[in-house]
């Protein structure tokens, strides 16, 4: 009886948490997906159907974490520092049509891409070879 219980319990929570994150913004609740994904999570955990510890250590992908949070801190100060307008003015100015835009805009946006992904991924490696030639 637990079983089928806890059963029901995991997708009333997982369907309530999927309309939530398909409805995008919820303005009564000032709810948006993000908020709506972790709400589940958070039920899971309250209702008994994961256990703490094994949330803490296998349900959530801790280098992802680290990962997003490390390429939101170089969004934020590349943001800070007009990088994106320059970026977005610079193709506009050289666009003309709007085929042109499209153009301009794909490889540009690839290339920064790249560029981020590799600075992401060869920062952490920079840093322990400076620390062990230190």
């Amino acid at each position: 009886m637990r079983g089928d219980l806890t059963t029901a319990a995991a997708l009333a929570v997982f369907a309530a948490t999927y309309v939530l994150i398909s409805l995008q913004k919820i303005r009564f609740l000032n709810l948006d997906s993000p908020s709506a994904a972790l709400a589940g999570g958070l039920l899971m955990v309250l209702f008994g159907i994961v256990p703490f510890p094994k949330a803490v250590r296998e349900a959530v992908n801790w280098e992802t974490i680290a990962l997003l949070f490390g390429m939101m801190v170089v969004v934020a100060y590349l943001k800070m520092a007009r990088f994106f307008e320059y970026v977005s003015t610079w193709i506009l100015i050289r666009a003309g049509t709007p085929a042109r835009l499209l153009a301009l805009l794909v490889p540009t946006s690839g290339l920064l891409s790249a560029l981020l992904g590799i600075y992401l991924w060869l920062e952490p490696k920079w840093r322990r070879y400076k620390r062990r030639a230190a």
